[in-house]
């Protein structure tokens, strides 16, 4: 059963909402991307900070980056935004058993005694204080980094390019092609909406170059915000918490208007059953950072960072 959770100063909701692809500028973003971006580039951190597979080697692919309300703020005043990664979700790549090694292991002062190891020794060295790491059960890496103000504003970090490395297989083809090659066309926009209509061109031109820009709008008429999220009545007997689906309380509150929105608190829409967050979560769907969850949508706690996620 998951515990009530009130939170007394949550008072809005916001909903999630994404202009059209075009390109990422480096610095300088203005307001246009002040409420973060979707696919793209991340911002503030360095390329060794950047998180890398440790089965595969290469980087984690860059979903999401998220300016939060103040409200949704949960590591601390000064960190404002969420830098969100994901491994490889498409592709059927090897692992590299040096690579899973090395990441199990103790990490040492010195620098490997193979050099192709270095780089890897220089990440685990770099690693971002704010980053937390977080997998699901078919294994598949998720890292997300709390930025300050000043690494949300900073410039756009360079993804690092590690092929040719001796100790890895082939790259994830995500690096050097569009969107529309690499995602099947419904991950990242929503069927039938003209605003998400692919940039022309092939590569990172059309690709990992570009993103949306992401800007929250407050959400109205949602009785749920501040409540801990459950699915039944035992559940949610103290908080006060109303299920999506709950009957005659839940329609005549129209809570299934808010289904399939990316957002933050407010009516959580698990495909499955209700993971055990509290009131502070980000829902999402795989458009939004170009996922693959089998037709599902994923929930993030922004207090125990954590991630779950179901299949459709």
């Amino acid at each position: 059963m998951n515990a009530p959770l009130p939170v007394e100063s949550l008072s809005t909701a916001y909903d999630l909402l994404r202009d059209p692809q075009c390109p990422l500028p480096g610095s300088a973003r203005g307001e246009q991307w002040a409420g973060g971006w979707s696919l793209g580039l991340p911002p503030g951190i360095t390329p060794h900070q950047w998180p890398l597979s440790e089965s595969l080697g290469y980087p984690l692919r860059h979903a999401f980056t998220l300016y939060l309300p103040p409200e949704y703020r949960t590591q601390g005043e000064g960190y404002v935004a969420l830098s969100v990664f994901v491994d490889d979700q498409f592709e059927e790549l090897s692992s590299s058993p040096e690579i899973e090694a090395f990441f199990a292991s103790e990490l040492s002062d010195q620098p490997p005694g193979d050099e192709a190891l270095t780089p890897f020794w220089q990440h685990r060295r770099a690693r971002h204080p704010m980053q937390f790491d977080m997998s699901d059960i078919l294994g598949t890496q998720y890292a997300a980094i709390w930025l300050t103000q000043a690494e949300f504003e900073g410039g756009i970090c360079p993804v690092p390019r590690l092929e040719g490395n001796p100790l890895l297989g082939p790259a994830p083809v995500w690096l050097d092609q569009s969107y529309a090659e690499y995602l099947p066309y419904d991950k990242v926009r929503n069927p039938g909406s003209p605003a998400f209509d692919w940039l022309a061109g092939d590569g990172p031109a059309a690709g990992i170059d570009t993103a949306f820009a992401i800007r929250a709008q407050v959400r109205e008429g949602d009785p749920n915000v501040g409540k801990t999220p459950g699915e039944s009545d035992e559940d949610c007997k103290e908080s006060g918490y109303v299920p999506a689906f709950g009957g005659e309380q839940s329609e005549a509150l129209g809570l299934t208007q808010f289904h399939g929105r990316n957002h933050l608190g407010g009516t959580m829409f698990p495909i499955q059953s209700y993971p055990a967050f509290g009131p502070l979560y980000l829902e999402f769907e795989e458009n939004f950072g170009g996922f693959n969850f089998g037709g599902g949508n994923a929930q993030l706690d922004l207090v125990r960072m954590e991630m779950d996620w179901a299949c459709g």
